[in-house]
């Protein structure tokens, strides 16, 4: 590759008033301003979760736990250059998780000493709350109120008959437990496998992560803990569709603290596990973001930029780069979700912390349980609420709708580039087709995902199951499969190319524009 060096005319010795920028740029020119928008587009929109808290006790393990944080901060980064449209959709379903739970909040008859905006909800489903159990915690009372009674039950999967109401029945013992009769293909009182994930999460993930980062705040209550494993064996009324998620939401509530969402916090209050919510202002939860306003302008400024000069290379007809055309669909993806995460504190490290009026019986922890945060991808595994979790499970539906938008929309802004110079035609006709793919990739594979589950419920309603229902699910599970492997592909050869044609450039995509008059970064 040969290298051309530009030479400009220097302005004469005399007194120059102002001097405009060369009417050129160079390779890395470009380079650095689409790695300034792909960098801001990926690091900055980056509103991560409360981490994982500890006591480091040597400067070796408070580096090392900066390192770790930091660490799952570039994931997630890379995450988010791999999959743009994952951002979109996390702030979508975050955005109107908290707006649901806002009008629980406002409508409490509970008086509250400050009221809660979004900025505290979307704290609290960061984990930025946590409940504290200690030595002054009272018991949970014997009686709520006489009305909470055994009564008969309609549901046909209980073969018991009945349920109970009341917040704190008579538990069974373990005997009567282990002789109730349960589904066939849901071991529900098998404490077996509870016991397994518990002494996986308790003796497997905190000793070896405490020794690197310090002791992890975070141990077992003896009285939680029972009553955990009371709320695990009496949960037939829960369905098979979330019974996987109640398993390791309720895990989380063996422990002295726990780190619940705002929906899982407001039923907390309500049962009156915390007798009042903390007086915090919004002020006091704008101290907690470290996401400085000037650096959000600077980042949002960048982005305009970028978009500005290559809508005015468009205009005037000159070449882009395909690195342009990739910067600036993440860019529109981000200023959308900007938009989504106005009111979300950014880089919130520490929790607040509230002090428990008593302990929650088996009932209140089942039901709180049922109520936590949702992990989709990846299980839940820490106490911590993961950065993958989802608010509101009837929420999940949105995720899917918005990131088939997003992908949508991301593919179709490299469509832009249908007509532009390639290296060869075989690359050309493979970006027309990656762009393609990449476009209805999210919508297709959510079509295979919710066509069997519709299928499913219809012919269930009907007790009529043709033959090919089954055949019909064995096709769409690899279709699917299918659909992944084609749109990871394409990207994998869309990330390539862009790299790849920069040394291919036209004579025209290095001459610049008077947007390189306007200050911008690269």
């Amino acid at each position: 590759m040969t290298t051309f060096s530009t030479n400009c005319t220097l302005p004469p010795k005399d007194y120059v008033t102002f001097v405009k920028s060369p009417n050129t740029r160079g390779t890395l020119d470009i380079v650095w301003s689409c790695l300034s928008v792909l960098l801001i587009c990926t690091w900055s929109i980056l509103h991560l979760n409360v981490p994982i808290q500890s006591s480091p006790r040597n400067w070796k393990q408070k580096y090392t736990r900066a390192l770790y944080r930091t660490f799952w901060k570039c994931c997630w980064m890379i995450a988010n250059l791999l999959s743009p449209e994952w951002a979109f959709a996390k702030a979508l379903c975050d955005y109107r998780a908290v707006s649901a739970v806002k009008t629980d909040f406002d409508n409490s008859p509970k008086r509250q000493d400050v009221p809660w905006s979004r900025s505290h909800i979307y704290f609290a489903n960061m984990g930025g709350f946590v409940v504290k159990f200690d030595e002054t915690t009272a018991a949970a009372p014997l009686q709520h109120s006489d009305s909470e009674v055994p009564v008969e039950n309609d549901d046909a999967n209980d073969p018991t008959g009945i349920y109970y109401s009341h917040l704190n029945q008579r538990p069974q013992s373990q005997f009567e437990l282990e002789l109730a009769p349960t589904r066939s293909h849901s071991p529900r009182k098998d404490s077996a496998s509870h016991r397994e994930v518990q002494d996986k999460l308790r003796l497997s993930l905190f000793p070896r992560l405490s020794r690197w980062i310090g002791p992890i705040c975070w141990k077992e209550d003896e009285t939680n803990s029972s009553s955990m494993v009371q709320a695990f064996l009496e949960c037939s009324h829960i369905g098979d569709d979330i019974y996987g998620h109640y398993c390791y939401s309720v895990e989380q509530l063996q422990a002295d603290i726990w780190v619940l969402d705002a929906k899982q916090l407001h039923q907390a209050w309500e049962y009156g596990i915390i007798e009042k919510l903390p007086a915090v202002t919004e002020d006091d939860i704008s101290d907690k973001n470290k996401g400085d306003f000037v650096v959000k302008i600077l980042a949002v400024g960048q982005i305009v930029w970028f978009v500005i000069q290559l809508g005015d290379r468009l205009y005037s007809k000159l070449p882009v780069s395909l690195l342009e055309i990739l910067s600036f669909s993440f860019a529109v993806c981000t200023i959308f979700t900007y938009g989504l995460l106005l009111d979300k504190p950014k880089n919130a490290e520490s929790p607040i912390v509230i002090s428990a009026t008593r302990y929650a019986s088996p009932w209140e922890i089942t039901k709180i349980a049922e109520l936590g945060p949702t992990c989709i991808y990846m299980t839940r595994r820490s106490p911590w609420i993961p950065n993958h979790s989802f608010h509101d499970y009837d929420r999940i539906s949105t995720g899917k709708i918005a990131g088939s938008l997003a992908g949508v929309l991301f593919g179709a802004i490299h469509c832009v580039a249908w007509n532009f110079s390639f290296p060869s035609e075989i690359e050309r006709i493979l970006w027309h087709i990656s762009a393609i793919v990449t476009a209805i990739a999210f919508p297709l594979g959510v079509g295979l995902i919710l066509l069997p589950l519709y299928l499913e419920d219809k012919f269930e309603l009907e007790h009529d199951w043709p033959d090919w229902v089954g055949w019909a699910d064995w096709a769409f599970n690899y279709l699917l499969i299918l659909v992944g492997i084609v749109f990871v592909i394409s990207r994998l050869f869309i990330c390539v190319e862009v790299i790849r044609s920069l040394a291919f450039l036209p004579q025209g995509a290095f001459q610049a524009t008077w947007t390189q008059n306007i200050p911008h970064i690269g």
